[in-house]
């Protein structure tokens, strides 16, 4: 007789075993996430060994495969150390012989031989992590690579807390000195009002504001500095909690997720196009390489999206504010069907804070390199089109986040709370082009929910 399973319909079935596997990688994440949080006391290394070897035995089906591939990973490190040092010594060792002399000669060849059987075994190596790779239908490898890389990490923040808050009345001190060395940051100790150990692995720094106001400007409240635990919040604001709870995402997704401003490169990444299309058959080449330009800068609004997540879902994506604030002229020619992507797109541009200034950065910085490339009309084109391009996806990822929003809308009130924290952590999942499915995520989420609860 044919099981249940088989006789689901497939796509019914097909996403069932999708959305499993990503429910069960949430679930993960949250529980590291929120133990990580509130890890308290001595040995914080030894506590997260242990939420580590937890998390392996809570995917039993996956653990093998992943050690499998860890095995791989150190043997085809062990391949390129050999020869690496075979070649160094090859090399050094013929330098100073005599080339006639026959058994110089046989020493070369026996060098060559040994050269190319490791390239045959480097070879042989990476063709069975492609094969493991490959059979990896629900990506087991690469989450529990970016598990393992997260609670790495998280060691490496505490360590640097340890030595950067111990003692307690240099911590002003050592932040001065990690900031100018670090990141030519001007500031003193005076600048410092308050030093607060907010958890084992962030350190928060009250800056006094036309100080911090000096460091990053007006109209930022706080800032996470790269490799380091430090959080500087502006001192005086108000809903501080909020952006330490922000700052605090960007700590610990540290090297896990990306966070760079996309508009920072784009103008050498755009001169690369330019040189590219004028390559013997480079047109294709730059046409591929542009659309690949628009996706590479919206993975590099990951970690801004998620951090301002939470705070775009509680205040309904900024649709008050947007109404309020609109012209009689736009209302009108949005009522006649003009405008509307623009409306749209300006509100997300708001109410994505950091994520939505550096996407109208990039859209200034297009602007203004539309000059520049005016005597050349395929180059003109393909800037046009990154542009183009550029606003339409970050209006689908923004769309996909709000539409996600509006399914938890739809639940009962009791699950509500518990759907923005999973929501939040399935964006860290995705990518940001991936973003579009998150609703569908979410509807899935809330009947699994539902049934739960039914046969409880």
């Amino acid at each position: 007789m044919a099981s249940p399973e088989s006789m689901e319909p497939h796509a019914a079935l097909k996403e069932r075993i999708i959305f499993g596997a990503l429910e069960n990688k949430i679930a993960v994440t949250r529980n590291i996430l929120n133990r990580a949080l509130t890890m308290r006391g001595e040995n914080i290394d030894a506590q997260l060994d242990d939420l580590w070897m937890e998390t392996l035995s809570s995917v039993p089906e996956d653990e093998d495969r992943f050690m499998e591939f860890k095995r791989l990973e150190d043997e085809d490190h062990k391949l390129t150390e050999e020869s690496r040092q075979r070649e160094t010594l090859g090399t050094s060792s013929l330098d100073d012989q005599d080339l006639d002399n026959g058994e110089d000669e046989g020493n070369r060849q026996k060098h060559e031989a040994e050269a190319i059987r490791l390239v045959e075994l480097k070879i042989e190596n990476e063709n069975r992590q492609k094969d493991l790779h490959h059979s990896d239908k629900n990506h087991s490898i690469e989450f529990l690579t970016n598990i393992e890389l997260l609670i790495k990490n998280l060691k490496r923040k505490h360590k640097q807390v340890e030595i950067l808050s111990t003692p307690r009345e240099r911590m002003s001190e050592k932040a001065v000195l990690v900031m100018k060395k670090f990141f030519r940051r001007t500031l003193t100790a005076d600048d410092i009002i308050e030093t607060r150990l907010q958890d084992p692995f962030t350190i928060v720094l009250f800056i006094k504001p036309e100080r911090f106001e000096k460091m990053r400007g007006k109209t930022v409240r706080g800032a996470f500095y790269e490799g380091t635990p430090y959080c500087l919040i502006k001192a005086g604001i108000k809903g501080a909690d909020s952006t330490i709870a922000h700052e605090r995402v960007h700590a610990l997704a540290d090297g896990v997720i990306q966070l760079k401003n996309p508009n920072k490169t784009l103008i050498s990444d755009l001169d690369r196009i330019d040189k590219i299309s004028k390559m013997p058959s480079g047109e294709s080449v730059a046409q591929a390489f542009s659309k690949g330009q628009v996706h590479n800068m919206l993975d590099m609004l990951h970690g801004e999206m998620i951090a301002v997540g939470k705070q775009a879902i509680d205040k309904n994506f900024g649709r008050s504010r947007a109404y309020e604030n609109e012209t009689p002229e736009g209302k009108l020619l949005r009522a006649l069907g003009f405008g509307q992507q623009d409306f749209e797109f300006n509100r997300f541009i708001d109410v994505f804070s950091t994520a939505g200034q550096q996407t109208a950065g990039v859209l200034a910085t297009i602007d203004a390199q539309r000059e520049k490339y005016k005597d050349s009309p395929k180059m003109l084109e393909l800037v046009n089109q990154i542009g183009e391009n550029f606003k339409k996806e970050f209006l689908v990822m923004a769309t996909g986040v709000e539409k996600a929003a509006r399914v938890i809308d739809t639940m009962p009130a009791e699950m509500q709370a518990d759907a923005k924290e999973e929501l939040i952590t399935l964006l860290c999942f995705l990518p940001p082009t991936k973003f579009r499915h998150a609703p569908d995520y979410m509807r899935a989420w809330s009947r699994a929910q539902k049934s739960s609860q039914q046969g409880a």
